[in-house]
């Protein structure tokens, strides 16, 4: 009788813990398939996160920033637009979602989005050599013989060297066509494409450039009508579009 006893408690606790294990584990596939459900960035941030954490990011870097705003747009709904900062520090005038800021090196973005609207079309490919779809002989101080990609310049490692040049004009009339400043300051290519990450203003005006070649248009006339007016009639205004 004793012994029947105690495997009557053996069973007993074992029961208890495989009843115990199969709950932990109908728990942890529920959370992990609740998580695995929301919606992320592709940095991985889920969307509900993504206000606090770019919070968190700027509260960090405050004493290195006067003003910044951001906007997260998916699938046509707003998830994030806040401004954080001054527009004006010395008159401690606080920044907000209208504040308009210079563009400085948001129209790379512009760019971007030409080249992805080609490469939709099948007017470009991001893994051809660029030589394809320039000039022939337009790049006459290349060092390496491994061909440079639009991935290359998205990822602003083609091997140039970065040079200010060619940003200020006094008047109108001295500013010439993109070709032909991308060939009057091409800069020396100081890498392997593909080894070296450092960024590269040249870069991303050849792919302006490049945009302007495939599409047969100036490259601030493309802008406007594949994204300026677009953008206006879908967010139905008459006033200029502002980028910030």
């Amino acid at each position: 009788m004793k012994i029947n006893q105690k495997y009557y408690y053996v069973n007993k606790v074992i029961t208890c813990v495989f009843v115990l294990a199969f709950i932990i584990m109908t728990c942890a596939v529920s959370v992990r398939a609740e998580v695995e459900q929301e919606e992320t960035t592709p940095s991985r941030i889920t969307f509900s996160s993504l206000e606090e954490t770019i919070d968190s990011y700027v509260a960090m870097n405050q004493k290195n920033t006067a003003a910044v705003s951001v906007v997260a747009i998916k699938n046509g709904e707003t998830i994030v637009n806040k401004a954080y900062g001054y527009a004006d520090l010395e008159q401690q005038r606080k920044a907000d979602t209208s504040t308009v800021f210079e563009w400085g090196s948001t129209s790379k973005l512009l760019v971007w989005t030409s080249v992805m609207q080609l490469v939709e079309q099948g007017k470009l490919d991001l893994d051809t050599d660029i030589q394809g779809y320039l000039p022939e002989g337009f790049l006459k101080k290349l060092e390496y013989d491994a061909p440079i990609t639009l991935m290359n310049l998205m990822h602003h490692n083609a091997g140039w060297e970065d040079r200010l040049i060619d940003l200020w004009y006094s008047s109108e009339s001295d500013i010439v066509e993109l070709g032909e400043a991308l060939q009057k300051f091409e800069p020396r290519q100081i890498d392997k494409p593909g080894s070296v990450v450092a960024y590269s203003n040249y870069g991303t005006a050849m792919a302006a450039y490049i945009v302007e070649v495939q599409s047969g248009q100036p490259f601030y006339k493309y802008v406007n009508e594949h994204i300026f007016k677009p953008l206006k009639h879908e967010r139905h205004i008459d006033s200029p579009i502002t980028i910030r």
